[in-house]
């Protein structure tokens, strides 16, 4: 329920509660940019970015038990490197 609380001041708005999802999951998610782009520099950058649509679609987040937050912040940050690795294939050609 711990996390649930946490979505709750999320959608509130409060900044202190952005800080406290990203002092929790910035190591897992730039893990998981890493995997899928390979350059850290590039992966900082997409979790900045992803850390920013999440921010910003919290209202539409719907709990649905435990790992549903991780699990929904995984689908967010995957689209974001698919995105980019399309951009990149598509700029290439």
């Amino acid at each position: 329920m711990e996390k649930l609380a946490l979505v709750d001041r999320l959608k509130a708005g409060e900044r202190e509660a952005q800080k406290e999802l990203y002092d929790r999951f910035a190591g897992y998610l730039m893990a998981l940019c890493q995997r899928y782009v390979g350059d850290r520099t590039v992966a900082e950058d997409l979790l900045h970015d992803s850390f920013l649509r999440i921010f910003h679609s919290i209202q539409r987040f719907e709990w649905r038990g435990e790992g549903s937050l991780r699990g929904w912040m995984d689908r967010v940050t995957v689209n974001l490197c698919i995105e980019y690795l399309r951009s990149r294939l598509h700029n290439k050609k």
